[in-house]
């Protein structure tokens, strides 16, 4: 774990270097560029080929929309799911792993009266990503990639949105008999 933290450690402050840079760059003026670089040549005559080289730099930096419009997104995605990560990681290293609880008793119960199977593909939505998963035969929820049984809906959706939400039986769905959307209350109901 703490190998994985060093490593975006290393990541976010290369990252951070090269944002300033690109601030700072796009920030030259071209025009006093050009005026410094005439008065430049008076006093210290390096070759021109150095200050257009400079030059031309700046204009492709001041030039590169891909900077914002690609790259800054995907770097936020790419930290966002790094962070992800890495507390699925550090949880399911701690809590979820070490004191695992019975699971809940309405998910056996679906199992059982043949209401859901383990081939059931439960799916929630939350904020911009779509999580999905199944119950185990022993009645845990399992959420796709990630190592932990869960016992509850509620304590899958505290460790994806690092929150509680209410109505969990709500927010998560399956599809029933005739391939539509259904919440799993819908299907909670069904239980006698």
């Amino acid at each position: 774990m703490k190998e994985k933290i060093n490593q975006l450690e290393i990541l976010l402050n290369e990252i951070i270097e090269a944002i300033q840079l690109h601030l700072e760059i796009v920030q030259i003026d071209i025009n006093e560029f050009d005026t410094n670089i005439f008065e430049a040549q008076k006093i210290s005559p390096r070759p021109l080929e150095y200050y257009k080289e400079f030059r031309d730099y700046i204009i492709a930096e001041k030039n590169n929309q891909l900077f914002h419009e690609s790259y800054i997104p995907k770097l936020k995605s790419l930290l966002s799911d790094m962070l992800s990560q890495l507390t699925i990681t550090n949880l399911s290293e701690s809590r979820f792993r070490s004191n695992p609880r019975k699971p809940y008793k309405e998910f056996i119960r679906l199992l059982e009266q043949g209401i859901l199977n383990t081939e059931s593909r439960i799916f929630g939505k939350f904020g911009n990503k779509e999580y999905s998963g199944h119950l185990t035969k022993d009645g845990y929820f399992l959420v796709n990639n990630i190592p932990i049984q869960f016992s509850s809906l509620r304590s899958a959706a505290c460790l994806l949105l690092n929150k509680g939400i209410s109505e969990n039986w709500k927010v998560w769905y399956t599809y029933d008999e005739n391939g539509i959307a259904q919440t799993l209350e819908y299907f909670r109901k069904k239980i006698n």
